[in-house]
């Protein structure tokens, strides 16, 4: 039965819903400098402004909530976000409350989630939405642990929602699919750009100057400060530098069209033609397996199936040597299959903790419980690394709050130092740093990008993988699926094995351009990809996303069209062979960072450029490397 601690007479359907949004003021990232003496991030000039995702949760809020029931906006952060915070009573907000706290400084996502979680409670939340992330960080981590932390149902990345009584319906996007799902009250929503406009004001700012926003102290919500705050963080950032492009960026800003696209590839070719770089050789395993050395991977998808994208981490934690070994967590529905262990075994893995179940299939809460119960098992473990997909992402965050546990989001490397702390590194205030992160807590958390280690290794004499089952206790699911429609869109080529990739940014001005730069892949055999902006507009399926909270890709060729160049979407190309951009505006910053960036209009220097690049694109298809 759920659990309605306000149910009234009113509302819809006889059911009283109480709504809370969390709503995060956050500053202009890209007017943020980075400090690297302190390790700390300038933010004074940097405009404040409510996170874009968060207030189109709002919207969603004030068209369900039905005659009544009580909305409330609740956010997190210093006293000089309260008047952005007033506005929302415009909007036909009843309460607005600020938790803040000089003793909330430096709080981590879970330090986070746990003053978010006593507010919540406080204010008899039954429905919570948010944003599916902040623009400032995009970790997405802070809805999963605020459900675990109070035992709630949790959808992420719901792009539609509608109620039914005790019940809501939503649908919810994941990389290769979108699922139509029915879940019970008390929920913990988060969700994605396409859901709804940003919310507007519904009256007069005027006419609610007088409203007060409610703030909240440590005391109000009866938090121990030593839980809170830098000091009750389980992650602590100990080192923070500028991110620095190793690429020429070769300018060329003269001459027609032609002579510019013959120019960019005279530029390419030599690039093209050299040998690619390849990863260091993985290490041997140590002569002795220590326990405080060893690396766990989930290594399967939300299905129960091997996720082949996770055999790189596998094969990275070999590679980097200092003593770390690899395991694998595979939570399947059926019998680790001899196809799998041969997998696992080519890409270095050593052992594999495999737990699976029939029917119940595994659903996100049962996978965090068998992975906690795995962690029990094996506490001095370094790390345990998780997909930074949104079920990944999920799986993580539950396990995080159900051990109190550190959680780096989005890492691209590591190290292993000698006392067994794992270093993390991961970009940070929109890619412009790069961020050393340590979990105060063993074993180290983390979802890394997919994508960020390249393809795995392949062990021609592996180690016969060691298998160790773990008891698999079903839970009843509360998330209920009514549907399921695949959307792997081939029509824009496979990002994963492309050796060209055409990227789409907001300058090519629409859908209309989309279309032009896929009728130029296909000649050009490449395949198509977008930035997160494009991918929020819907010019191309979430599937195609690229950068920080997408992919991040190893073509031989990477080409930027009307793409600004943000350093969360140049991160995706850290791996790219060779980068070509093409934007008219002289300044964007794609053009610096690419080895070779042509000014001038996409539409006349592109078509160019795939012209002379097709005999080069025919020779790589018939003579792959």
């Amino acid at each position: 039965m759920p659990y309605y601690p306000h149910a009234r007479s009113a509302g819809v359907g006889g059911f009283h819903v109480e709504w809370v949004v969390l709503v995060k003021v956050v500053p202009d990232v890209h007017q943020l400098r980075v400090d690297p003496g302190r390790r700390s991030v300038v933010r004074s000039g940097a405009p404040l402004f409510l996170n874009p995702l968060d207030q189109r949760a709002l919207s969603v809020a004030r068209e369900l909530r039905g005659p009544g029931e009580g909305l409330s906006v609740l956010s997190m952060g210093p006293p000089d976000t309260e008047p952005l915070l007033r506005e929302l009573f415009a909007h036909g907000v009843e309460r607005v409350v600020l938790v803040t706290d000089p003793r909330l400084g430096g709080s981590d996502t879970l330090a986070t989630a746990r003053a978010l979680a006593a507010a919540v409670a406080r204010l008899g939340a039954d429905l919570v939405l948010a944003g599916r992330a902040s623009v400032d960080a995009e970790t997405a981590q802070v809805p999963p642990e605020l459900a675990e932390l109070g035992g709630r149902t949790l959808l992420t990345g719901v792009r539609s929602l509608r109620r039914n009584g005790a019940m809501f319906t939503a649908v919810v996007e994941r990389e290769e699919r979108a699922e139509t799902v029915e879940f019970p009250l008390p929920a913990v929503v988060s969700v994605t750009e396409k859901i709804a406009k940003p919310s507007k004001p519904a009256t007069e700012a005027t006419t609610v100057a007088n409203r007060a926003v409610e703030r909240w102290d440590l005391t109000a919500l009866g938090l121990d400060p030593s839980i809170v705050g830098f000091g009750g963080s389980p992650t602590v950032v100990t080192g923070l530098k500028e991110e620095r492009r190793r690429r020429a960026g070769h300018r060329i800003a003269s001459g027609t069209a032609a002579e510019r696209a013959d120019a960019a590839v005279a530029r390419l070719e030599p690039l093209l033609a050299a040998p690619r770089i390849r990863p260091a050789p993985p290490s041997p395993l140590p002569n002795e397996l220590l326990p405080t050395r060893e690396f766990l991977v989930l290594v399967s998808d939300e299905d129960g199936a091997l996720a082949k994208e996770a055999l790189a981490s596998i094969t990275q934690v070999r590679r980097s040597g200092e003593g770390g070994w690899p395991s694998a967590v595979l939570v399947a529905n059926e019998l680790v299959s001899e196809e799998t262990r041969t997998a696992l075994a080519a890409a270095g893995c050593v052992r594999v903790y495999a737990s699976g179940h029939d029917d119940p299939p595994p659903d996100g809460p049962a996978v965090a419980e068998v992975v906690a119960a795995i962690l029990d098992r094996r506490p001095e473990a370094a790390a345990m690394i998780f997909p930074a997909t949104a079920w990944g992402r999920e799986v993580a965050g539950r396990v995080a709050a159900r051990r109190l546990a550190g959680l780096v989001g989005d890492a691209v490397d590591w190290n292993l130092r000698p006392d067994g702390v794992v270093v993390w590194e991961k970009p940070a205030f929109a890619g412009s740093a790069l961020a050393e992160v340590v979990c105060r807590t063993r074993p180290a958390l983390a979802t890394v990008t997919a994508g960020s280690f390249g393809a795995p290794a392949l062990w021609v004499d592996p180690v016969d993988s060691e298998m160790v089952p773990i008891p698999f206790r079903p839970l009843t699911p509360r998330v209920h699926r009514l549907d399921r429609v695949a959307e792997s869109h081939p029509e824009y080529g496979a990002l994963a094995e492309a050796e060209v990739v055409l990227v789409v940014g907001m300058g090519v001005g629409g859908p209309d351009g989309v279309v032009v730069v896929q009728r130029l892949a296909e000649r050009l055999g490449a395949a198509v990809g977008g930035t997160r902006r494009v991918i929020d507009a819907g010019w191309l399926p979430v599937q195609r996303q690229l950068g920080l909270t997408g992919r991040s890709l190893a073509p031989e060729l990477a080409v930027l069209v009307g793409v600004s160049g943000s350093p969360n979407h140049l991160v995706a190309w850290r791996r790219a062979k060779t980068l070509l951009a093409i934007n008219s505006d002289p300044a964007a910053p794609a053009l610096a960072a690419a080895d070779v960036g042509v000014v001038g209009r996409w539409e006349e220097i592109l078509p160019a450029v795939v012209e002379r690049l097709i005999p080069w694109s025919k020779d790589r298809r018939r003579s792959p490397p």
